[in-house]
């Protein structure tokens, strides 16, 4: 198959710079990104600030808590968070 039956300008119009692929142009990458706090349009910005800040803390810490040598400890997340920040 040729390439430019699957990627090409997006709406046909040259001038807007993106280009159009079934990745961006398919309905579940639009679905699964009107799902992310920032696009979502009934979340208060408290709410919406203080989700994106767990999953971003979560990202720091989680791979020290599931993954460091003292994962098997009873205090296995205290140390993910010293781990974090020392």
């Amino acid at each position: 198959m040729n390439k430019q039956n699957f990627i090409g300008p997006y709406n046909n119009q040259l001038s807007i710079g993106q280009l159009s692929t079934p990745i961006t142009d398919s309905g579940l990458t639009s679905t699964l990104l009107m799902q992310l706090a920032i696009y979502r349009p009934r979340l208060s910005d408290i709410f919406r600030g203080l989700e994106i800040g767990m999953v971003h803390g979560y990202f720091i810490i989680g791979p020290f808590y599931t993954l460091g040598p003292l994962r098997n400890f009873d205090i296995a997340a205290s140390f993910g968070y010293l781990a974090t920040i020392g």
